[in-house]
């Protein structure tokens, strides 16, 4: 991906939302950053929230809905059932878009913010919305970063006939944001194919992943009580949230558990386990840790990681960005794999072959 004197990183979620990413989009942006700063390239992030404009107002309140729901780990507000949360979503995409095209003061602040950029590249995080940047379209340069084919992705989810005249609507405007732009990443070259097949100029599309290596953490910070449990034994981790991708994943994982020898142990990082808190039999060689503060410390007493997920075929999955930090084996199906089969230590395996494929690695190791 080609990058000019300035790049302006365009964010509908908040400065601390991304200084703390807890959802996909927000970890991708913080990983973004981070990226082009260690190139050391001329880097500023600009949140909508930040603004005083009426997309601004909705992009704040859409902040304080998701805040809360990541607290309550249950709902936007009062709603509970998982399609009609994400039919909200959908409205509020739509509405962000329709707003964008309206919005002339956001329109201006946003000129008068990089009016000084000479030759910059706009990265523009979703293709939803993307008018507010019409005003900087003869001095900038438009990159969209296609985190997910964003109409797959609530086809995806929703389905149904109430729906599909909605998706089919954001679909024709995720294209047509998608033409008007000057280059496009993609996660994977799966969603690349797909805009071509759509009719996107396929001389404007690359797959980007801003992958970084990082140093290892301070093993003394590992949680002592745990790291004693699991002394021993090869750990295999996975990270998720309370997000039906992550709890098929789970299930999946229920079921290698009870086809592997207690040796091994799964040890299931994150809010997920809130959707298993009444399953009455849990294999006992799987550990549920629920929301952790300290994520790498925990990661860092895993032996190997998997991410066996099978619904939601489109974008990336963040946690791989853990994952890859620590240059442990990490055994995933095609779909948890998708955008970082690149790297050395992923392994592509099917559900079927997964416990194989993990005696295989590291039954041949001592475990740490």
């Amino acid at each position: 991906m080609k990058h000019d004197n300035e790049i302006f990183v365009f964010s509908p979620f908040s400065y601390s939302e991304i200084q703390n990413p807890k959802f996909g989009g927000s970890r991708l942006i913080f990983e973004q950053l981070a990226y082009f700063r260690d190139k050391r390239l001329p880097t500023h992030l600009i949140t909508l929230d930040s603004f005083s404009s009426p997309i601004s107002c909705l992009c704040r309140l859409f902040g304080v809905i998701r805040r809360r729901n990541w607290q309550d780990n249950s709902s936007y507000f009062f709603v509970k059932v998982e399609k009609t949360r994400w039919f909200l979503n959908l409205l509020y995409v739509l509405l962000i878009e329709f707003l964008s095209r309206l919005d002339y003061v956001i329109k201006i602040q946003l000129k008068n913010e990089v009016s000084n950029a000479f030759d910059s590249l706009i990265l523009y995080n979703y293709p939803f919305g993307l008018s507010v940047t019409s005003s900087l379209k003869s001095k900038a340069k438009i990159t969209i970063y296609e985190h997910n084919v964003e109409w797959k992705f609530f086809e995806d989810k929703l389905g149904g006939i109430f729906c599909r005249p909605l998706t089919w609507l954001l679909r024709i405007i995720e294209l047509n944001n998608l033409k008007e732009a000057d280059s496009i990443g993609c996660a994977n070259k799966k969603d690349l194919n797909v805009l071509i097949e759509e009719g996107i100029n396929p001389n404007k599309i690359r797959v980007w992943i801003p992958l970084l290596q990082r140093a290892f953490v301070n093993t003394e910070t590992m949680p002592k009580k745990l790291k004693e449990r699991l002394r021993g034994k090869y750990v295999v981790g996975f990270v998720g949230s309370n997000f039906e991708p992550n709890i098929v994943a789970v299930k999946n994982i229920l079921k290698i558990a009870i086809k592997i020898p207690d040796k091994f142990i799964f040890l299931i990082i994150g809010s997920v386990h809130k959707a298993f808190e009444n399953l009455r039999e849990i294999p006992p060689n799987v550990i549920f840790t629920g929301y952790v503060d300290d994520l790498d410390s925990h990661l860092a007493l895993c032996d190997a990681f998997v991410n066996p997920k099978t619904t939601s075929d489109t974008g990336i999955e963040t946690k791989m960005f853990d994952y890859l930090k620590f240059d442990k084996p990490v055994i995933v199906t095609e779909i948890g794999g998708s955008g970082f089969k690149f790297s050395a230590n992923v392994i592509i395996s099917d559900l079927k072959t997964i416990p194989s494929k993990l005696q295989e690695i590291l039954l041949t190791s001592e475990p740490e």
